[in-house]
């Protein structure tokens, strides 16, 4: 009876107890360095612990911790080892640090156990590095470090190598530097050409040997792409001789980094005259455009054709555009002829005036219209659209006419043509001319007499046959 209760009890009350210890490899540890802690748990009670679970509580800044859980099931007498990874910062200067570890399990109740962990950093070759910049671009850059000594005595004979591969390629990629006193730094540049990539993070390595040590850090440099320039006529080259203008640009930066110092320049010859052929714009963002204007005259006497302009960006990078630019010439219209049909025009009948325009200029005149102002006597189409007509080119206006009732004598007619150049320039010619107008001829008159001349020769005749007949019969 006794033992069955010594055996209840000794049931109710077993518990399950961890005991943690741990360990550090290496044993050597610097800053840069990798290692692990090697946390062992016992179970010394007579229970299984369930649910084990160990989770780094807090850690000295100078480590970054690798892993932070660890879990298992550990038997009575059992021992289980949990590895957690660890890193020591480059900075970190000689010191102890630590890793605090919560551990909780459950036996025949739950439960709760802490350890910790430290790590020593020793200092025979602690040099803090830092970079100034991590953003480089495409092309030519300048990495400038900064190489400090934190520990109590000076670092002497210390070899520093930037080793880079594609898409870096470093010109000086070893310096020497003599002595680095206590507390100390020390400024390094290195040159690195980028090749044409696209954004994102590449890596190169800082080595630094130092006693025969060699220490390696991974730097992280984020490649953000180079300028690049492109342009956009703003509006459509054509230029007429003898005008003065704008030529307008929108220049942009299509690539992933500002374009800084941007000069854009237009250059031309005969017959272009450019007033403000170079323009310092600055710096223009990636993604960004500003408009660029270049004020122009054209000689007058230029014969129309296509003349060449030279656009050039100039963001350390220079780029030259040619552009073809067509320069036409002013229109000029003149009256060539006049014609009636018909020819001869009476009072009280239909007739038509053409015009026949010709375009002596060396430009196309466009909207070209046509005019006519007439007398109330007159009434009919008095209004001619033509269009166009091109350079040494010809066209007509017709005028369907209807002339009233009129006196014999010259009529006049005032004539206007209206046209326009390529910029929309209104122009318009006017003249006047004349066209004699005949009087129909009233033939009422001569009928009648002509009549009455018909009837007295009839009669005269008449009376001539009767006599002559008289005759014949007195003879027979």
């Amino acid at each position: 009876m006794l033992l069955s209760l010594l055996c209840c009890f000794s049931v109710a009350f077993g518990v399950a107890t961890v005991i943690p210890s741990y360990s550090v490899s290496p044993s050597s540890v610097y800053s840069g360095d990798s290692g692990f802690i090697s946390l062992s748990l016992l179970n010394s009670g007579d229970v299984t612990a369930d649910g084990v679970k160990v989770v780094v509580a807090s850690h000295s800044p100078e480590l970054l911790l690798i892993d932070d859980f660890w879990s298992t099931t550990l038997p009575p007498s059992a021992v289980s080892v949990a590895r957690f990874g660890f890193k020591v910062n480059d900075s970190a200067s000689r010191g102890v640090y630590f890793v605090d570890f919560s551990i909780s399990f459950t036996g025949s109740r739950a439960d709760f156990v802490s350890a910790r962990a430290y790590v020593e950093v020793l200092d025979d070759v602690n040099v803090v590095y830092f970079l100034v910049s991590n953003d480089v671009l495409v092309g030519n850059n300048t990495l400038n470090f900064v190489i400090s000594n934190p520990n109590e005595r000076a670092v002497n004979n210390l070899f520093v190598k930037l080793l880079g591969v594609s898409p870096f390629s470093v010109l000086n990629h070893e310096r020497f530097i003599r002595s680095i006193p206590v507390n100390s730094s020390v400024s390094l540049s290195f040159s690195v050409f980028v090749n044409d990539v696209s954004t994102g993070i590449y890596p190169v390595v800082l080595s630094k040997e130092f006693n025969g040590l060699v220490k390696n850090s991974t730097i992280n440099l984020r490649v953000i792409g180079a300028p690049s320039l492109t342009y956009e006529i703003l509006d459509e080259f054509s230029v007429e001789a003898g005008k003065s203008g704008v030529l307008s640009f929108i220049v942009k930066n299509t690539g992933l980094s500002p374009a800084n110092d941007v000069k854009v320049s237009l250059f031309g010859a005969d017959p272009f005259s450019i007033f403000n052929p170079e323009q310092y714009i600055g710096v223009i963002p990636a993604d960004g455009s500003v408009i660029v204007y270049f004020n122009y005259s054209v000689d007058y006497d230029a014969v129309p054709g296509i003349y060449p302009l030279t656009l050039v960006l100039d963001y350390g990078d220079v780029l030259s555009h040619e552009l073809n630019v067509k320069v036409s010439g002013l229109p000029d219209i003149e009256i060539a002829k006049i014609n009636t049909e018909p020819e001869k025009i009476y009072s009280d009948s239909e007739f038509s005036i053409s015009v026949q325009l010709e375009n002596v200029g060396a430009g196309k005149a466009k909207n070209v219209k046509a005019f006519i102002n007439v007398s109330s006597s007159v009434t009919g189409v008095t209004e001619y659209f033509i269009g166009s007509i091109d350079a040494d080119d010809i066209d007509s206006a017709i005028f369907d006419l209807i002339l009233g009732s009129v006196s014999e004598g010259p009529l006049v007619f005032d004539f206007a043509v209206s046209y326009s150049d390529q910029d929309d320039n209104s122009y318009v010619l006017a003249e006047s001319f004349r066209i004699y107008v005949r009087r129909k001829v009233d033939y009422t008159v001569v009928i009648v007499l002509v009549v009455l001349a018909l009837v007295f020769a009839l009669f005269y005749f008449r009376k001539k046959v009767i006599h002559f007949v008289k005759n014949l019969g007195k003879m027979i």
